[in-house]
């Protein structure tokens, strides 16, 4: 089994700054360069160099629009919506940099960056919403349900969704410790990172 997991191109949401503004509501739609992103990852997935959109033996993707959108510019049908693929929930922090954190919620904020000072981002609380361990088990449950099983395909998979948690697949796939994921970084917007024989590689890196 070989998994593609890309990440959905630039949305309004990913354009503005601050690491909670990042995960606005689920209609936060594509901007557009996310557009031009969306369609030369489209581009890169026939292309020669890739040339497997027409052989993925399953799609799934996040219900989100800016996943739908990046999915539907690329034209690979069908995909499968799994809600378990939604991007963190963020709950009160919702919209808000880490600095308006701060401000306004003085003491969520302060718990906030407890964890965060002692590298255990990961657990974090969100009031309200989702810590990056919520999203792990969420994407684990759903890992065992419905893409274990579709191993008997042994085809190419490919997986639309959102960085924590494409992260987060990215650790159960490979067996690896998931509060690396801040360490190492998020994927790019639509960019592509290959699962195969246990190890992850980027092949595709979004930049246009």
């Amino acid at each position: 089994m070989i998994v593609y997991l890309i990440r959905h191109a630039q949305s309004e949401a990913n354009a503005k700054k601050g690491e909670h503004q990042q995960h606005v509501d689920p209609v936060s739609p594509l901007t557009d360069l996310g557009v031009q992103q969306a369609k030369e990852l489209g581009a890169f997935l026939r292309s020669d160099v890739f040339d497997k959109i027409g052989s993925f033996t399953s799609v799934y993707m996040s219900p989100a629009l800016r996943v739908q959108q990046t999915v539907e510019a690329v034209e690979v049908y069908p995909a499968l919506s799994y809600i378990e693929l939604m991007e963190q929930r963020p709950g009160l922090f919702e919209g808000l940099s880490l600095n308006q954190i701060y401000r306004d919620y003085p003491k969520e904020g302060a718990l906030y960056a407890k964890y965060d000072n002692q590298k255990q981002k990961f657990y974090a609380p969100i009031p309200g919403g989702e810590s990056q361990f919520d999203v792990y088990i969420r994407v684990q449950n759903w890992v065992r349900s419905i893409l274990l099983p579709d191993r008997q395909h042994y085809g190419h998979i490919a997986i639309f969704s959102h960085g924590v948690v494409l992260g987060c697949l990215e650790a159960i796939l490979t067996n690896t410790d998931p509060n690396k994921m801040n360490v190492r970084g998020y994927q790019r917007n639509a960019s592509v990172r290959c699962f195969e024989q246990g190890t992850i590689k980027e092949i595709y890196n979004g930049i246009i």
